[in-house]
């Protein structure tokens, strides 16, 4: 009986393939699949910034708009300056690393298209620069995709977005006591 090919055929003159916790593979035209199991899983380390940020020196925050009605009559509300906010994250130390894992992130963003250590932001003298730390979805300022591993500076109220989540984060500088309030929620 012929077995199908599932997945792909490995070539004997490329790379070897690295095995990792939970692959599977077959040889030959074998009827038995084997899995991989009780390999260490990869450690990944947390990215750390360049020697030239610092902490900010004037106070500056994320407006967060989670930008997801339930209520269709309530969408009205995107086209009013972007939505009311959901939340403000004040933001402080010289680097704020933005993704999906509790472990890697400062700011934690539960989207299934962030990567563990999607985007960092970080400050310099009087300038706030975002860097997509190489994603595969992509970190988005006013809609145009950044260049990965290149800290971009940002401007006040530049609309930030990660991978293909919703939410939007609006970058604001000099905010002041009469600014929105609260504390670094994750999400």
């Amino acid at each position: 009986m012929a077995v199908p090919q599932l997945g792909d055929r490995l070539d004997p003159e490329s790379e070897p393939t690295k095995l990792v916790e939970g692959a599977t593979f077959r040889l030959g035209s074998s009827n038995t699949v084997f899995r991989v199991v009780g390999v260490e899983p990869e450690v990944v380390d947390k990215w750390k910034p360049p020697p030239w940020t610092e902490p900010p020196s004037r106070p500056c925050a994320l407006d967060v708009r989670s930008n997801t009605y339930s209520n269709p009559y309530l969408a009205h509300r995107l086209d009013e300056d972007g939505g009311d906010v959901d939340e403000t994250i004040r933001l402080s130390g010289r680097c704020t690393v933005i993704g999906r894992s509790s472990q890697l992130a400062d700011l934690l963003v539960r989207h299934e298209s962030l990567s563990r250590q999607h985007a960092a932001l970080m400050y310099a003298e009087k300038d706030t620069f975002l860097q997509d730390l190489g994603s595969a979805s992509g970190t988005f300022i006013d809609g145009k995709r950044l260049p990965a591993n290149e800290p971009t500076k940002l401007a006040e109220g530049a609309q930030i977005t990660f991978g293909d989540s919703k939410a939007t984060y609006t970058y604001r500088a000099n905010i002041g006591s009469s600014g929105s309030s609260g504390g670094k929620r994750k999400r």
